[in-house]
């Protein structure tokens, strides 16, 4: 297991708050990024959506039965004031140093695609920008980045295989790793085709990005940390990549300290990212509550409980910064040729001589 990709930001960072429409977010930090802008390549060129941030006192949170102090709902104007994107990204740590605030979602069509569809899908989306002057670009993912060796979803029974080494055998190998999950080689081979064959790499493949900071602002060395909003518990979800593996209800079980309770199953979205030249693909099992619940228009759609529930915090590539340019320095006063200086002497004399008249 990679410790890059799962090990999580170190807690307790100083952190101070403010109201923005409403919710307690957080400022944007000298060591925030500079400059977001949202980008991609062809079908991924907006491919995204934005939600915003606010507490449960203000619409649309309460119009609707919102468990969480605040809640996400879509930054399209309906429920003004509309943040920018910068305003968007102004979290700084999960609670209860800080709040995630809004995010932006990539590859925001990934829930409407069928797996042909996403299979030929190539469009990138990305949000980019800098830290303390290194560049910064997150990705969402295409079907080529999960390293899929082949796949038969229409054959009795339906096939699907890995890559050795590639980005779906990591990462079913570190998500059983992490929830100490005993697969046989069946189950295993059973898992990446429900993975494959069942759309669930296109539910990974569109990372919510809450916010982009800088672990070590003024070092001499950028450490992104990078904050995706997801849902806090995905046991459902994992149930269903493993039948038959979980406990029969386990699901069912309230989350909380066992035997009355159970841990909630956390994985989060997976973000591409390049800082500087170097690049990684990022994940983890590891999540807080972000004290938010996504609502949509009660007339449109109703509430979801579950969605923005979560905070998963991932530590991107350290790259050093670019050296600071070296001072000016001062240009070289020209040298006077002889009759530059015949001239300047010359000048001084009629100087003195109107200087003596007008005594």
């Amino acid at each position: 297991m990679r410790e890059q990709l799962i090990r999580s930001a170190s807690a307790g960072r100083p952190i101070v708050g403010l109201a923005l429409c409403g919710a307690l977010i957080m400022p944007m930090p000298a060591s925030a990024l500079d400059g977001p802008v949202l980008g991609g390549i062809g079908a991924g060129i907006g491919d995204y959506r934005e939600y915003n941030s606010r507490d449960d006192t203000l619409p649309p949170c309460d119009a609707l039965t919102v468990l969480t102090p605040f809640c996400t709902f879509p930054n399209d104007g309906t429920y003004p004031p509309v943040a920018t994107l910068a305003e968007l990204l102004q979290g700084d740590a999960p609670p209860p140093d800080g709040n995630a605030g809004g995010n932006v979602e990539l590859f925001a069509s990934s829930e409407t695609l069928s797996l042909a569809q996403y299979v030929a899908y190539t469009g990138v989306t990305t949000l980019s920008g800098s830290l303390d002057g290194v560049p910064v670009t997150l990705s969402s993912l295409t079907w080529d980045d999960w390293g899929v060796a082949s796949y038969d979803c229409l054959a009795t029974p339906a096939t699907a295989t890995a890559v050795s080494g590639g980005l779906l055998d990591r990462w079913l190998t570190d998500l059983v790793t992490a929830y100490s999950i005993p697969l046989t080689p069946t189950q295993r081979a059973n898992a990446i085709t429900r993975m494959v064959c069942g759309n669930f790499l296109p539910q990974f493949s569109d990372p919510n990005i809450a916010y982009v900071n800088d672990l070590n602002p003024g070092n001499d060395l950028a450490e992104p940390v990078v904050g995706l909003a997801g849902t806090f518990d995905l046991c459902p979800t994992l149930n269903s990549i493993f039948p038959g593996v979980l406990p029969l209800g386990y699901c069912l079980a309230p989350i909380g300290t066992p035997p009355n309770g159970r841990p909630p199953i956390q994985v989060s979205e997976i973000v591409k990212i390049q800082v500087g030249d170097v690049s990684d693909i990022l994940y983890n099992f590891s999540a807080a509550r972000s004290g938010q619940s996504e609502v949509t228009d009660p007339q449109t759609g109703g509430a979801d409980q579950q969605s923005h529930s979560g905070i998963y915090e991932l530590i991107g590539p350290t790259v050093p910064r670019p050296p600071e340019p070296p001072p000016p320095t001062p240009e070289p006063i020209p040298a006077l040729s002889p009759f530059g200086l015949a001239m300047l002497f010359f000048g001084m004399l009629i100087a003195a001589g109107w200087a003596r008249r007008g005594r």
